[in-house]
Parts: structure tokens; C-alpha cells; sequence
């Protein structure tokens, strides 16, 4: 048995590079047109995005170890003004984003209950 004997090569390739470029080339020019939809000069959207992220990973954190009702009080009614101040084409978007993920996670979920 002298082919076992032999040192084998394996040789990786992707058969599917060109759909694997295609992908990452979709999702960047989503990201770009998000990006593009979200530029505006006026309200909440003139402030700068990474004060934003970090205002919102601070604020998080704060209100998980909060014990205080008032500071839980503020916090819901500084977003419910923000959902207030939303223009109505963006508050449909969100609406529709938000009933897309309950169904496609009543699906997933839903099977758990039989």
C-alpha cells in the first residue's frame, strides 16, 4: 500500500468566491445608503454619532444599576419625547422594522409554546 505511504496536499479553494464578493459589496452599499438617509443638519440628527453611541452605553449602564424611580421616570420620558420628535416617515420605518422582527420572531418562538 504504497499510496498511503505518500504525503497528502490539501488545497483549500472557495468555489463560491464570487458570491462571497458579491455579499460584502451588497452589505456596503447598504451601509452607505444608510448612512446617506441618516445626514441631517437640524435636531437630534446634527449631533455627532459617537457621542451619541456613548451616550446611550453610558445611560444603559446607569439604568441598570439604578434603584432610583425618578431617574427611571426620566429616562422614559426623554425617549418618549425622542419618539415624539420623530418625523413621521422615519417612525413608519421603525414601525415597520419592529413589526417585521415580532413576526419573523413569533415564528421562531412560536413552536416553543406547543
Amino acid at each position: 500500500m504504497d499510496w498511503l505511504k505518500e504525503k497528502d496536499e490539501l488545497e483549500f479553494k472557495i468555489k463560491n468566491e464570487t458570491f462571497i464578493e458579491k455579499t460584502l459589496t451588497s452589505l456596503l452599499n447598504l451601509l452607505s445608503n444608510i448612512r446617506k438617509f441618516d445626514k441631517r443638519d437640524r435636531g437630534i440628527y446634527s449631533i455627532h454619532e459617537t457621542f451619541k453611541l456613548y451616550f446611550t452605553l453610558i445611560n444603559l449602564i446607569l439604568l441598570s444599576l439604578s434603584f432610583n424611580k425618578f431617574y427611571i421616570m426620566l429616562n422614559a420620558a426623554y425617549l418618549i419625547l425622542l419618539v415624539i420628535l420623530l418625523e413621521d416617515k422615519d417612525l413608519l420605518r421603525i414601525l415597520n422594522i419592529f413589526l417585521v422582527t415580532l413576526f419573523v420572531s413569533a415564528i421562531i418562538i412560536g413552536p416553543s409554546i406547543f
